[in-house]
Formats: structure tokens, sequence, C-alpha cells
């Protein structure tokens, strides 16, 4: 029987950032499993470009050329049939028929994980494919982001961030590049702010340290600190607890915490912040330094691949991070670039947040309580649903 694909990956990088990109992966890796389709990966799309730093198992179009040139044609590859989330339930439900094209393509943002959850024969397909449990969308996702990040890190991008990560000492950092994911040392607590400024946002950055010092003066900046602080505080107090625990003390007697946000001046600012208050344990601040943060959208021309690898580094730190806390714009929003990074650890254990092996990062957000406070809260997720 001949042999379909699924390419996924658009051409049109600035559509969507990488946490768009990677939140919406488990919905077409699914789509595929159920179709029986080859997943290859668009060499020039975002997601390609993410596959070359974190060792993804699938073949990319270049590759597949390499070998089928008269399948893999530049108008073939850049002209295919576009298939969505709505299109998969339409499939299945019997609405629209089953695409018998060749090769066809994939492209969404954000989570739409649980597309299938409705189709009872496609649910237990799930179980079997990721061992997850009926009805478990989560798990179901980290089964999937599990398969395409299997680590290690690129070894191409090794020169870039030795120059640029701070406070990692090297032998951690080199094993970032030798084990793959699930081996490698994870960080303690890491923190994520995402301010989109207009100047990143737009890809001019002539104005973004000014905004960014503006925002730093402002009321909601200074009640976000205190409350990070605080939180802070409290996750390192449990972590030092596991380091009683031979297995846990993978940092030589101290505690790790990742900083990292998509501007240079507030990471900066928030970093030294926590290494003059957090002083009660022994602590190592890791992040990224010396290098301008700029928009993977944006990403072009000598520095784009400084640019992409120090994006897609924070996302694998985050990745390895046992809690993550984030704050978005305004306190408005979930921050995909997190919700996707805390996919990749776990088990296949029945998804529970508040104990067990299953869930390998917990990732928190800052929202607006009812009061209008700053609150820390669990970062959006799918419920296990009972299909029985």
């Amino acid at each position: 029987e001949k042999q379909q694909y699924l390419v996924l990956g658009t051409n049109d990088h600035h559509a969507a950032g990488l946490g768009n990109v990677l939140a919406f992966f488990p919905a077409a890796f699914y789509f595929a499993q159920f179709t029986n389709r080859q997943i290859v990966i668009n060499d020039k799309s975002l997601l390609g470009r993410f596959c070359r730093l974190v060792n993804c198992p699938f073949p990319s179009v270049q590759q597949m050329a390499l070998a089928y040139p008269f399948i893999f044609t530049e108008y073939d590859v850049y002209h295919q049939k576009i298939v969505t989330p709505r299109d998969f339930r339409a499939i299945f439900d019997g609405r629209q028929a089953m695409p018998t094209d060749l090769m066809v393509t994939s492209t969404g943002i954000d989570g739409k994980s649980d597309w299938w959850h409705n189709f009872r024969n496609l649910s237990h397909c799930v179980v079997k494919l990721s061992g997850c449990t009926l009805g478990d969308v989560t798990c179901s996702e980290r089964f999937a982001l599990q398969t395409l990040v299997p680590g290690p890190f690129a070894s191409s991008a090794l020169p870039v961030l030795r120059s640029s990560v701070e406070g990692l000492p090297d032998g951690h950092l080199l094993s970032l590049f030798q084990l793959p994911h699930e081996y490698a040392p994870r960080f303690d607590v890491a923190v994520h702010i995402r301010n989109q400024f207009k100047s990143f946002e737009s890809g001019n950055y002539s104005d973004v340290d000014e905004e960014a010092a503006r925002w730093l003066e402002t009321a909601d900046a200074t009640e976000y600190c205190d409350k990070l602080l605080l939180h802070m505080q409290t996750f390192l107090d449990k972590a030092q607890i596991k380091r009683h625990q031979p297995t846990y003390d993978v940092w030589n007697g101290s505690l790790a915490v990742y900083v990292t946000a998509d501007n240079s001046v507030v990471k900066a600012h928030v970093a030294q912040l926590l290494r003059q208050r957090l002083t009660q344990h022994s602590t190592l601040f890791v992040m990224i330094a010396n290098a301008t943060v700029s928009h993977v959208k944006h990403a072009s021309g000598a520095e784009a691949a400084s640019s992409i690898a120090h994006a897609v580094f924070d996302w694998y730190a985050l990745s390895l991070s046992d809690v993550v806390i984030t704050y978005r714009k305004e306190l408005k929003g979930a921050s995909t670039f997190v919700w996707s990074a805390a996919r990749v650890s776990g088990t296949r254990d029945r998804t529970n947040f508040e104990g067990g092996t299953s869930v390998g990062t917990q990732a928190f957000q800052f929202h607006r309580d009812r009061g209008g406070r700053a609150a820390l809260g669990r970062i959006w997720y799918f419920a296990n649903y009972d299909l029985d």
C-alpha cells in the first residue's frame, strides 16, 4: 500500500511563536497516527529549526527529497492540502472524506489536543499508542511531546550557548548535549517572564530597553516581584527537603533556578533581585546573559541562528524544571511557551497534579483574582474525561 505523509510546519514563520507551534503538535501527531501517515518536518519552518536543535526523530523534507526526489518536489511540498483540527473531527465523524493525497500538511496554534476525545474508538487507540489511561488527554500530550523531543540538545549550538549561558557549571551544560532529555539534570524552579513589549512583538527593538525600564517602575512590576519572591521561597524550601535524598542531589548540595524573559533588561533585574533576596539556601541562578532577546518570528540574517538557539534552550530548560512560574503581560492569557514545555516530563500514570509521578513539571501562572490582586494558579490543562 502506498505510503502517505503529513508534513508539519509552514514557511510562514511570522504567523506564530515557538510555544504556539509546539502546543499544537500533539493534535497533529495523533491525526498522523490514526490515518497511518508518516510525519515529515518542513525544514524552513519554525518547527524545523526547533527540531534541528533537539534531535527530533522525524525526517525533514530535505532528507526525504534525497531519497524521493520525484515525490518531495518543492512545488508539491508547498502546495499541499491543509487539514486543521476542525477537519480532523469532520473526517472521523463522516462529514468530510478521508484525504487520499500523498502529502497533506497541518498547521495550527495553541492546544487542540482533545479533538479526538469524543470518538470512543480513537480514545481507545490513544490508550494503545501512548500507554496512557482512557480519557487522559494531558498524558497523551506528554507522550506526543516526549516523542518529539528525545534530546540531547544539538552539539552545533554548544559554542553559542557556552558563551552566553551564565551560572551553569560546564559539566552540567555539556550533559545537556550528551544525555537524552529524560536523563538530563533538572532545575528545581524556573521563572519565565513574558512582557510582550510592543517593540519586541513588532521586531523593531530600538525602544525595547526603554519600555522595559518604564515597566519596572510600574505598580504591576512591583506587585509581581513581591509575589514572585514569596512563592519562590516556598518552592525552594520544598526543593531543599528533597536534598536529603541522594538521588535528587545533582547540583552538589545547591538548588538550581533558571530565569528567562522576553527582555534582557527585565531578566537581569529579576535575576539580581532573586540573588539578593533568596539567600536562605545555596542556589545557582542560571540564565542566558549578555544577549539581546529577539522574537523567533522575526529572526533573520546572521543573528538568526543564535536567537533561535537561545529561545529553544530557554524552552528546553523550562521542560527540565520541576516547577515553572510564569508571568504574562497584564496577567492575561496563557503562555503556550511554558504550557508546551511543561508537557515534556512525566510518566504514563493517570494525570494527577496534586501528587504522584505523572506530572514531571508543575507549571503555574500569575493571574488576577476576584479582588484584582496578583495570584498564582496552575496553568490551564485538559481535564481527564470519564469515558466508561
